[in-house]
């Protein structure tokens, strides 16, 4: 889970929907890393930016819960001093970078 971790940031930080929804599983469910559902939301909240419906529906359930035991909601997250300050300050990019033209 640490190997799939790393691979996952590396993907998240350039902006792969996908990968920042993954990463919110691992957060939401402790695999590889401490169960934390503020993280877990924060990259919820990035993946659902880009449309994904399944990123939608966690961030549902997570704001329905709430965050037990924080002392703040769900809604109130913020990514975490693990993730890099530039993959947190940079927006995502377009979902499909513009390919070069052909020869």
């Amino acid at each position: 889970m640490v190997q799939a971790r790393r691979w996952y940031e590396r993907a998240a930080e350039k902006g792969y929907g996908p990968a920042q929804y993954q990463l919110g599983v691992l957060w939401e469910r402790g695999d590889g890393v401490p169960a934390d559902p503020v993280e877990a939301r924060g990259w919820y909240a990035r993946a659902a930016a880009q449309g994904l419906e399944p990123a939608r529906a966690a961030l549902d359930r997570i704001d329905t819960a709430g965050t037990a035991g924080t002392g703040r909601r769900a809604l109130d997250a913020e990514p975490s001093a693990e993730v890099p300050a530039r993959a947190a300050a940079r927006p995502n990019p377009p979902a499909s970078p513009p390919r070069p033209p052909p020869r």
